[in-house]
């Protein structure tokens, strides 16, 4: 083959080989595994996958899995694809939601990538800035872009406009390291004024269809009007070049397949209805995005900013913290002990009276009950954000400076009922 790479088809063998019969190809570098189900378009995606276990797809995803194929290049149904990709090769660790990024033909002559196309109808502001981030390795190991322009899709491009969603992950997109080129309105996307359109999927694939639906309406009026016409004929013949290189633009079978993006392996989305040579295209792509560790890259980035987020956050604590005990000390050193004691049994008596658990009838549980609650305000008062209640109580926060779960499953409705304040920062806390 072209590429002098290892190919395994999956499929009905006996179609598959009926095929090949009067093609020349070198069986070596070809590997037939024969599956007798298959994932239809009118199945439900992910009931597709865990049950047809023997389709042509499912097979492929579990070579990728397993290490014994670098990607996977399918046709076939795109929910399917996605669920499987998602479920069977898995999630890169730290990556919330995988994103398919189809590419946008544009009048450079290029594609404009858009994440997300249709994966992730809803999201968060951090699954966008990890689409921006994936789709800047993925410009410049797979379509070999230097410095690729990312863009935040929105309804204008001041900055500050657009829903929460939008803005929230406008001022993240800005601390990555990355050409963020700002907020790109849906008009200039055809005009590659960026080379990634970050949005969530509901959006991208909004805009890919429309794009389509204009540009195949375009096409079919132009063909109408010029065969409508002695003089219209003979125009078109004159412009037969140039109407043949737009066509070619905006052909997508130039551009192979969308990649979905957050996977362990190379996962290629050919179009449904993609000919001989789109396929190879897409074939193409996988050999690019194999050979350019891209996964690899994406956990790289990923550890940076896992590491990054951690020193910030640290930082903020450190500075509210310090900031708390600054104040308490200033507070108490202008305090006699008389002055002390006497806030203390203030705070306490508060304390009681709005957070006392009465049992009627039983001394020894109420006696229980009042010691529990009075060591949960030893230890943590909520007074200061970004900390936890210490799973060692007053010997320090947790084993070796962990937090765990369980401590807060029990205390926090204990809090939402009796200090609000403290209830939201223990959420803020695991937030963060």
């Amino acid at each position: 083959n072209e590429y002098g790479i290892d190919i395994i088809l999956t499929g009905d063998k006996e179609q598959i080989e009926k095929e090949l019969e009067s093609k020349a190809y070198d069986k070596n570098k070809l590997e037939i595994i024969h599956t007798t189900q298959i994932i239809e378009n009118e199945d439900k995606p992910v009931m597709a996958v865990r049950r047809k276990k023997d389709s042509s797809m499912v097979v492929a995803l579990n070579l990728v899995k397993e290490k014994k194929a670098d990607a996977i290049v399918s046709a076939g149904s795109t929910g399917a694809l996605l669920a499987g990709g998602t479920l069977i090769v898995g999630r890169i660790k730290g990556i919330d939601r995988p994103c398919l990024c189809p590419g946008l033909p544009n009048i450079k002559g290029g594609i404009t990538l858009l994440a997300d196309g249709g994966a992730n109808a809803d999201c968060k502001p951090k699954n966008l800035t990890q689409f921006a981030f994936m789709s800047d390795i993925y410009l410049r190991k797979v379509l070999g872009l230097e410095n690729p322009r990312i863009g935040l899709a929105n309804i204008g491009t001041e900055e500050g406009k657009g829903n929460e969603l939008v803005k929230e992950a406008y001022y993240e997109l800005k601390d990555l390291d990355l050409n963020f080129v700002g907020n790109v309105e849906a008009r200039d996307v055809i005009n590659s004024v960026c080379d990634a359109l970050i949005c969530d999927g509901f959006t991208g694939n909004t805009l890919l269809k429309s794009c389509e639906g204009v540009a195949m309406s375009l096409m079919k009026l132009m063909k109408e009007k010029f065969m409508a016409s002695f003089k219209g004929k003979m125009g078109a013949l004159m412009l037969k070049d140039s109407l043949k290189e737009i066509k070619s633009m905006m052909d997508y079978t130039e551009y192979g397949g969308a990649p979905l993006l957050g996977v362990k392996g190379g996962v290629i989305k050919a179009h449904g209805s993609s000919n001989a040579f789109a396929i190879k295209n897409a074939i193409n792509q996988a050999i690019k995005f194999a050979n350019g560790n891209v996964v690899n890259d994406i956990e790289q980035v990923l550890k940076e900013l896992e590491e990054k987020e951690k020193n910030k956050f640290r930082e903020d604590v450190k500075a509210v913290y310090e900031e708390f005990e600054t104040e308490k000390e200033n507070d108490i050193s202008a305090m006699s002990f008389e002055q002390i004691k006497e806030d203390s049994a203030k705070w306490w008596k508060e304390i009681w009276e709005t957070s006392d658990v009465t049992i009627d009838g039983d001394e020894e549980n109420q006696q229980g009950i009042r010691f529990c609650i009075f060591q949960l305000f030893q230890t943590y008062h909520g007074a200061v954000k970004g900390t936890n209640i210490g799973a060692k109580g007053l010997t320090g926060e947790a084993y070796n400076g962990n937090a765990f779960w369980d401590t807060e499953t029990y205390c926090l409705p204990f809090f939402l009922f009796n200090n609000k304040e403290a209830a939201q920062n223990l959420l803020y806390f695991r937030y963060k």
